[in-house]
């Protein structure tokens, strides 16, 4: 397992949720494409809150932010 998928399921741990409600592969997924974790939570509370993995990320395809080749996060819309 990546340090940042560690690192994810921790933060969903911190904001109080028992388990990661997202898969180690949807995981990979979300950061292959090179989403925020802040995203990435969204999604997966999204998930948890009862929508598919594919809605959610349809949702916040309309409102993502890239991780730039310098390093900086900006919203693509």
């Amino acid at each position: 397992m990546t340090k940042r998928i560690e690192n994810l399921k921790t933060l969903f741990l911190r904001h109080g949720f028992l388990c990661c409600p997202l898969t180690n592969e949807e995981l990979d997924d979300l950061i292959t494409r090179q989403w925020s974790d802040d995203t990435i939570y969204n999604i997966g509370c999204d998930v948890h809150c009862g929508h598919s993995f594919d809605e959610a990320l349809a949702y916040a395809m309309d409102y993502d932010e890239m991780l730039f080749d310098d390093g900086w996060y900006r919203a693509t819309a």
